[in-house]
């Protein structure tokens, strides 16, 4: 398998999940949404292509403000998603938004348009809403 093959881009990731709306992830896709969770939650800081595990950078370059908010807007749907039902998907979803909170913090100390983080944020806040009983 040549590198190419193996490498994840991130940004292309998050917008095929965005484009198809699939109604499940599927395992590769709550692999990918996972693993962008840990880098934005743990690593704090997301490249913008890593190798077929997501497991190191495969291109050093950190993703810019646009690309950032694309990967909030990503987490908010994966949260939304019926996932796998299984027990831990409640969690598996508030995970999911929290990291959608972080990455927007990532993106607003990074000089992002504070006004379109706003909305963004504000779907988060939405999806949240709808997560959490009432």
């Amino acid at each position: 398998m040549s590198q190419e093959a193996s490498t994840k881009n991130t940004v292309n990731f998050a917008r095929s999940l965005l484009d198809a709306r699939p109604d499940a992830l599927g395992a590769n896709g709550e692999a990918g949404v996972e693993a962008l969770s840990h880098k934005v939650d743990v690593v704090k800081k997301v490249a913008r292509s890593y190798d077929g595990d997501w497991k190191k950078p495969a291109d050093e370059a950190l993703l810019g403000g646009q690309e950032m908010e694309t990967l909030a807007l990503m987490f908010v749907f994966a949260a939304a998603t019926d996932g796998d039902g299984g027990p831990d998907a409640g969690g598996k979803r508030l995970k999911w938004l929290n990291s959608a909170y972080n990455v927007l913090d990532l993106a607003a100390a990074a000089g992002t348009d504070s006004s379109q983080l706003a909305t963004i944020r504000g779907t988060v806040n939405s999806q949240l809403e709808q997560l959490l009983p009432a």
